[in-house]
């Protein structure tokens, strides 16, 4: 994982489902994209204070029976999803 601290595009429109699910679209408004439980976490999380470590130890302990390789893989995994739909900001 790397230091950095993603942070939320500002002109993502995103809504919290009852579920859990977010839903979020695209700052052009061209593409929607439904993050599960764990990707919505994620997302509150992209505020430009937490690190990709901090996210991980977050929901580590909010998902204690998943082993803390999977959660990196996971936040990883979204965090690469979120960027490749140009939903973050970049910062250094």
């Amino acid at each position: 994982m790397t230091a950095r601290a993603p942070l939320r595009h500002a002109t993502v429109t995103d809504r919290e489902l009852p579920d859990g699910e977010r839903v979020l679209l695209t700052p052009d408004g061209s593409g929607v994209l439904v993050l599960n439980p764990l990707g919505s976490v994620i997302w509150t999380l992209c505020d430009g204070a937490h690190d990709v470590e901090g996210m991980a130890r977050i929901i580590g302990e909010r998902f204690p029976e998943v082993a803390p390789e999977q959660i990196a893989r996971d936040v990883n995994a979204v965090l690469k999803q979120l960027a490749e739909a140009k939903l973050l900001d970049d910062v250094s």
